[in-house]
């Protein structure tokens, strides 16, 4: 519904976008199209009604608030902790593994005879062991560089949301401003 033509209709919301340039450049936004929805959302309400004034960037708002409130449930430093933990095994395991038993005495026959008394059951059961462990440190960890990655890709997700929900509330705002000098024309007007 088209209501009757506002005086300085195209004056005020131009003042006000040009005093809002820097925050539309930032948003990388172009000045010339946000003038003109809003040019064309003030021609297409009464702006001298209380309505829809109270309700602008509410939506921007709670989509700003759901996005965040769903990354925040998802990311856990309990992820961070057991990958730290994780890494804390691998470094003890390599400690733990016992080189004096392909090192020997040191004397050049306790090498020999210490090499000899070492079975090659026992040497390959202790690598076996720490083998063993080794690889499924390394799946824990895999796993958990998988789903931090996960975790990443939506944290940019978000970010991309934000930024379109940050360009909705700027001409929100470049709305909002440039209705309430039309209404201060109209008070001025009446006065």
């Amino acid at each position: 519904m088209l209501f009757r033509s506002i005086p300085n209709l195209s004056n005020r919301v131009q003042t006000i976008v040009d005093d809002y340039k820097r925050d539309l450049s930032e948003a990388n936004m172009n000045p010339q199209e946000v003038f003109d929805r809003v040019v064309s959302q003030l021609n297409q309400v009464d702006i001298y009604s209380s309505r829809g004034i109270a309700n602008l960037g509410q939506e921007s708002a709670e989509k700003i608030s759901q996005y965040s409130d769903s990354m925040l449930s998802q990311v856990r430093t309990k992820d961070l902790e057991e990958m730290g933990e994780n890494l804390n095994q691998v470094v003890g395991l390599a400690k733990g593994v016992d080189l004096s038993g392909l090192i020997g005495k040191d004397s050049f026959f306790g090498k020999i005879i210490s090499k000899f008394r070492q079975t090659k059951e026992s040497i390959l059961a202790q690598f076996n062991s720490v083998s063993t462990q080794l690889d499924r440190v390394i799946k824990e960890i895999n796993t958990q560089q998988s789903r931090l990655q996960e975790r990443s890709g939506q944290l940019d997700a978000v970010f991309s949301q934000n930024i379109a929900q940050y360009k909705a509330l700027t001409e929100a705002i470049i709305y909002g401003e440039s209705r309430r000098l039309l209404l201060q024309d109209k008070i001025e007007s009446l006065t």
